[in-house]
This record gives C-alpha cells, sequence and structure tokens, in this order.
C-alpha cells in the first residue's frame, strides 16, 4: 500500500508506502543492530515531534500524558518533559507500576521525577484528573490480544473524556496491520504514527480509530528501506511532521 502527503508543495505526489507490524519491527532491528541508531535516540525524536504537534495543532493548557511500560510509554514521557519545558501543565498516569517499566523508558521516567513532575502510579481506578489534551502512549504496534488491566481502564477512560485525543504511533488497542480494534481501543482525535504509516491505520475501520493522521521522523536512514527492498519518496525533506491522506 503507498499512500501521500496531504499538502506536498511538489508538483508530484509523494510516495509514502505503509508497513506491516512485522515490517514495522525489521525497520527498528536495522536501526538498532545495523546502523547504531539505538532505542534512547528514536524515542527523543518521536516524544519530542509528540510535544510539538500537541502544541501546534491543539494549543492545550494542560495535558494529561497515559505512559505504558514499554517504547510507545517512553516516548510519551519524552513528550511530557517537552511539554514542562515549553510551560505546559503536565500529569503523567503510568499504565504499570513504575518497577515494571522496561529500562529505557524507566530512564525517561527518573528524568521526569528529578524536574518534579507529577506522575501517578498505576491504579486499579480510573485516574481523577482533567486536561485540554489527552495524550495516548500506553500501548504500541506490537499489542497482541485485548487490553488488560490497568491498560484496559485507561483506555475507556480515554474514551469517555471530552478532551481531544493524541495517540502516539497508534490508538491503544488497534492491530497496526489489519485495523481491527480490541477490546476496548482509543478512539484518537489524531495520531502521529512513526516512520512510515502502518497498513491498518489507513483504511476502515482503522482510520475512523486514528483520527486525522500524522507522520513524524525518527531519523530512519533511506538504507533501512533499500535494503528491505522498499520504496521510499522524499517525506520529510522540509518539515519532521507531515499529515497524510
Amino acid at each position: 500500500m503507498t499512500f501521500t502527503s496531504a499538502s506536498s508543495s511538489r508538483p508530484e505526489a509523494v510516495a509514502i508506502p505503509a508497513l506491516t507490524a512485522r515490517q514495522m519491527r525489521e525497520v527498528d532491528r536495522l536501526m538498532t543492530e545495523e546502523f547504531g541508531i539505538d532505542l534512547p535516540r528514536m524515542m527523543e525524536n518521536a516524544g519530542r515531534a509528540l510535544a510539538e504537534l500537541a502544541i501546534d495543532a491543539f494549543e492545550p493548557s494542560s495535558v494529561v500524558v497515559l505512559a505504558g511500560p514499554g517504547g510507545n510509554g517512553g516516548g510519551g514521557l519524552v513528550a511530557a518533559r517537552h511539554l514542562l519545558n515549553r510551560d505546559r501543565g503536565v500529569r503523567v498516569v503510568l499504565a504499570a507500576p513504575a518497577e515494571r517499566l522496561a529500562p529505557v523508558p524507566a530512564h525517561q521516567l527518573d528524568i521526569l521525577t528529578r524536574m518534579g513532575a507529577d506522575v501517578t502510579d498505576a491504579e486499579p481506578r480510573s485516574p481523577n484528573v482533567s486536561a485540554d489534551l489527552v495524550i495516548d502512549a500506553v500501548l504500541g504496534y506490537s499489542l497482541t490480544g485485548d487490553p488488560r488491566t490497568p491498560a484496559a481502564g485507561l483506555i475507556d477512560w480515554t474514551n469517555d473524556q471530552p478532551s481531544p485525543v493524541l495517540s502516539l504511533d497508534t490508538p491503544s488497542g488497534l492491530d497496526v496491520t489489519t485495523g481491527i480494534p480490541a477490546d476496548p481501543c482509543v478512539t484518537a482525535t489524531a495520531t502521529m504514527t512513526l516512520a512510515l504509516p502502518k497498513t491498518g491505520l489507513l483504511t476502515a475501520p482503522g482510520a475512523r480509530q486514528a483520527g486525522m493522521l500524522y507522520l513524524a521522523d525518527i531519523s530512519v536512514p533511506h538504507a533501512v528501506y533499500e535494503r528491505m527492498d522498499i520504496e521510499v519518496g522524499p517525506v520529510f525533506s522540509t518539515r519532521t511532521i507531515v499529515p497524510i491522506s
């Protein structure tokens, strides 16, 4: 599947292929094992872009960041740091106890803790918070099966909020290959996906769950895609976040 940028200044469309979850795992593997671009670098790029999009698209003065224990949650924690540095009120709600975070997200959490950020550990009940924007960074593209508590409770809570929802990479609970939502699944106002779009975000029903779709650069070298025999146009030639149609 190949899609195009929604607002290219070029007379011809820019080719933007879509990846399955299996292909995205291979992109991540090649970046780390073959090109030395480690997870902290990718996470920093993703989180900074997410904070930038949150401010540009929604102009929030207050944000609730829902962060899972894996790489997706780590990106949310990076975004929380950048939002704090931009003088936004930020409340972080963890979707798992702090001791269950993977090493790189745990490092990001440690930074936030040193900054004095407002962090709430995972709870069996829904968080009693509100904000201008909810950032969903609970579950990423590796999801299999239905989300379980406490992640499931945070997804239900998110869908009950009147505030807009910005998801990182994929709405939590969505199969990014097929676009089939699990039970439950976040219904996002907008989704910022990473590197290349995922096939399940571009067709129904996944596109409805994703809302407005944006694509962010996490510094994947063109040589990675060449190694996978995937042709990618100059997607990020003028900016690091582009809307996708």
